[in-house]
């Protein structure tokens, strides 16, 4: 199949499995609309890592494409969520990618290291950033929110990553032998900027608005709880570490357009490097 058609089948493949998801469980979470509890949450990053930008923009826009249906007001804050979720996984993914050839009876445990890094650093975006949009609208507490988005995912992860690692095992990224050992570093290097940023303001957020508003759900309940300025104070550091690496990110990979053949990193406008 050509490019084009594929990566729009790509798309709107990953749009309508997230929309029907949510559609279908969209009456699960303690409150319909602002905290959710669909597996396709889980399904984000492997759309990404699979299809690339085609996976990306279709997690992204799934968001208000279900908001739409439901006739809900368009989330700033889900939109981020979703495409963060799968443009994160997918950095951390293609940084890591193996240097030479492998055989795939080899390949196993360091795809499931590989894909268990990419899909908490896609968990951290998917629990913020919604959680922030439940918190403005003095739905939940961040802290409530994003325990409960961040554990529901990891449930769904868990289920299905047998699933997920043998998809995987087909996506393995590999570069030549003898890369650039500065290029092989930087990539790395951006990998474990986007990993900790997003880690730093999830942890941060939620000690801060657990701690110093009191929204742990074992507190008191938790409805119609807001959190205070200072959470923003909190998540800024790490947020902005996480922008810096993903801009970074977007930089290498624009290069990288340009001679994909010598990037370990390959380029999230292209479809994934495949060697052997």
């Amino acid at each position: 199949m050509p490019a084009l058609p594929r990566n729009v089948a790509r798309f709107f493949w990953t749009f309508t499995a997230l929309v029907l998801l949510r559609l279908l469980f969209h009456a699960a979470g303690p409150m319909p609309g602002m905290v959710e509890i669909h597996p396709g949450l889980a399904v984000i990053p492997l759309a990404a890592i699979c299809f690339g930008a085609s996976g990306i923009w279709g997690a992204a826009l799934a968001a208000p494409g279900a908001d739409l249906i439901l006739q809900f007001p368009f989330s700033f804050t889900r939109f981020a969520g979703y495409g963060l979720c799968g443009f994160t996984s997918l950095l951390v993914w293609r940084g890591f990618a193996p240097s030479g050839a492998a055989s795939p009876s080899h390949r196993m445990p360091g795809t499931a290291v590989r894909a268990l890094f990419a899909f908490l650093c896609g968990g951290f975006s998917i629990s913020l950033w919604p959680a922030l949009g439940v918190s403005l609208r003095g739905v939940y507490p961040f802290a409530f929110a994003a325990t409960f988005q961040i554990f529901v995912y990891a449930v769904y992860f868990l289920l299905f990553s047998p699933i997920f690692l043998n998809q995987l095992q087909k996506k393995v990224i590999e570069v030549p032998e003898n890369p650039d050992r500065a290029e092989r570093h930087g990539c790395r290097l951006i990998s474990v900027l986007v990993w900790l940023g997003g880690f730093l303001s999830l942890i941060s957020g939620i000690l801060v608005s657990g701690y110093l508003y009191h929204g742990w759900p074992w507190v008191h309940p938790p409805l119609g709880h807001r959190d205070g300025w200072i959470i923003w104070i909190a998540i800024f550091p790490g947020l902005l570490l996480q922008g810096v690496a993903i801009a970074l990110g977007i930089a290498r990979s624009r290069a990288a357009a340009q001679s994909p053949a010598n990037s370990r990193f390959g380029s999230f406008y292209l479809p994934p490097i495949k060697k052997g």
